[in-house]
């Protein structure tokens, strides 16, 4: 790209104090709507038609991208939320499975079925919690080693130079995740829980 001043420019195409497009480069995404009703409120006045379309209304295949990525990315999270509900599942059915025979001796002391749904349900919530602790410690880890070195990216609609994208997670990222993990151990552990809590004491006590 060759960059001039507008005078120049103007010379060079025979459009002295005239020009067709105008292209203003913001620092912050955010600034664009106040940025926009600007412009509008200063050109209202002078008689003539001005049209003003931000990097959105440009971007047509960046916008069908990202909701194609967003559609992607859902579809994603419902799987990774899946695996974790059956990996807590299974690591709670598995120490059932060792832990029967203290399920039996507890339950013949007095302890009640309840109970025991509650002493389960609550492991797996343990689980999901300190998981989602450690799964968010590892992703703002992650998110900062890449945005040191950054993410080549290429001009943006409109501009001629690229850019460099860095991870910047919003905080509702965060409370996402963590919710997710802390809702998964929940429910996967509820279903061993009431199957502990079904057991028969006397086939409980005989388990080896």
């Amino acid at each position: 790209a060759v960059q001039i001043p507008i005078e120049t420019a103007q010379k060079l195409l025979w459009i002295d104090n005239k020009f067709q497009t105008a292209v203003f480069l913001l620092e912050d995404t955010p600034y664009v709507d106040s940025t926009v009703n600007l412009l509008k409120d200063a050109f209202a006045g002078n008689g003539e038609q001005y049209e003003i379309r931000t990097w959105k209304d440009l971007a047509l295949f960046h916008n069908s991208t990202v909701a194609l990525f967003s559609r992607i990315f859902f579809v994603i999270n419902i799987v990774i939320a899946l695996i974790v509900v059956f990996g807590i599942a299974n690591s709670i059915s598995m120490s059932i499975f060792e832990r029967t025979r203290e399920i039996g001796t507890v339950m013949a002391i007095g302890t009640k079925p309840n109970q025991v749904v509650m002493q389960y349900l609550l492991e797996g919530i343990i689980i999901g919690f300190f998981g989602g602790i450690a799964g968010i410690a590892a992703g703002v880890i992650a998110a900062k080693i890449i945005s040191i070195f950054g993410i080549p990216m290429p001009p943006p609609p409109g501009g001629t130079r690229p850019w460099v994208a860095k991870i910047t997670p919003p905080f509702l990222i965060y409370i996402r995740a963590f919710a997710t993990a802390f809702l998964a151990g929940g429910i996967a552990s509820l279903y061993p829980a009431i199957r502990a809590s079904r057991l028969r004491i006397v086939d409980a006590l005989r388990q080896t």
